[in-house]
This record gives C-alpha cells, sequence and structure tokens, in this order.
C-alpha cells in the first residue's frame, strides 16, 4: 500500500515536472528567437566562400560609393559587417530552398521526369 501510494506521488511530481519544463521552454522561446537573429547579424555562413566573397565585395563597392563618405566611423565599421554577416545567412538560406525547387523539377540522378 505504502509502495503505492510513493510511485504515484513520484508519477505526479514527473509529470508536474514535465510541465514546469514545458512552460520554461515557451517562455524562453522569444528570447531564442532573439540569440537566434543576433547570431545571424554577427556571424557569417562559411558553406560556400566563393558566394561570400562576391556578396562582401558587393557590400563593400556600394557601401563606399554611395553611404560610406557621409556617416562616422564607428557606423563605418558597424554597417558593413552586419551586411556582409546578415546577406551571407540570407543568401545560404534561400540557397538551400532554390537548390530543393531545382530538385524537385529534376529526378534524382538529374535528369528530367
Amino acid at each position: 500500500m505504502e509502495k503505492q501510494q510513493i510511485e504515484q506521488r513520484l508519477t505526479l511530481q514527473k509529470a508536474e515536472f514535465r510541465h514546469h519544463t514545458d512552460v520554461l521552454k515557451e517562455k524562453l522561446n522569444p528570447v531564442e528567437k532573439v540569440v537566434g537573429v543576433v547570431k545571424n547579424l554577427t556571424t557569417p555562413d562559411t558553406r560556400n566562400p566563393l558566394v561570400n566573397t562576391g556578396l562582401n565585395l558587393a557590400i563593400d563597392v556600394i557601401l563606399r560609393g554611395f553611404y560610406m563618405s557621409k556617416i562616422g566611423w564607428l557606423p563605418k565599421l558597424v554597417v558593413p559587417f552586419v551586411l556582409k554577416n546578415a546577406s551571407s545567412n540570407l543568401v545560404n538560406k534561400k540557397g538551400k530552398s532554390i537548390v530543393k525547387i531545382f530538385k524537385s523539377f529534376l529526378g534524382r540522378n538529374g535528369k528530367k521526369h
């Protein structure tokens, strides 16, 4: 009898613990999203270095030609850094979806259906 009561309490405590962890995960979800955005702005995606080099050159040319002569030294350091990292992550994410679209039109072996 006592063993059953202990097992029931243990089962209830486990369920309560799961509930509390689920609530905590829900509360931390917005923080996780913000951390993901900050990560995308501060770290480049290095899977495709050729595309990243082209993006970096394009951003440098555009910013130097139009924008950089009119701003202070701190934005001159921060803006290109953020733009390069964000564009790198954005292009590599969109690139995956483009590859999936082409694969859906073509068969697995590259031949059209």
